[in-house]
């Protein structure tokens, strides 16, 4: 719920959003296809906002299928998007995640936020956190958030 609060009113001023909510029922599984639906998402906010569309952008947008394809959109997009009022990336219940899934979903949007420490570029976890995910995490703003002694952050 808080969640999609936080979305709404993202979007509300501007900024365009991905986000992915990591379930039992569908437990993370395909880090290319949970980028995948990140790269999507973005890719939705870009076409409602650049009519006429780029066909041959659109083009290699929808046959995207390779981890490092997907990822090269990723940063097309968010390079064409920054300027229009910022990008967020919620991933939301990694306490539902398998990590061998979603770590490298992690690791590329970690590295994505390095590149652009500067731009407006942000990554929202909002869940428990448990050991496998937490070195991934390093260096990630957290917000409230509490450090175990086994060096896990719970938000």
């Amino acid at each position: 719920m808080l969640t999609s609060v936080a979305i709404r009113d993202l979007e509300s001023k501007g900024a365009a959003v991905a986000y992915y909510f990591c379930q039992f029922s569908q437990p993370c599984e395909d880090p290319t296809e949970i980028l995948r639906l990140l790269a999507l998402q973005l890719f939705d906010v870009y076409f409602s906002r650049h009519l006429p569309l780029d066909q041959e952008f659109a083009h290699r947008m929808l046959r995207s299928r390779k981890p490092e394809d997907v990822q090269d959109r990723i940063n097309d997009l968010v390079s064409k998007l920054l300027s229009e009022g910022g990008v967020y990336f919620f991933i939301d219940g990694l306490d539902e995640a398998i990590p061998t899934g979603i770590s490298s979903v992690l690791e590329f949007l970690n590295n994505l936020l390095k590149k652009r420490a500067t731009e407006r570029v942000r990554c929202r976890r909002l869940a428990k956190l448990y050991l496998a995910c937490s070195n991934l995490l390093k260096g990630w703003p957290l917000g409230n958030q509490a450090t175990t002694s086994s060096g896990c952050r719970v938000l």
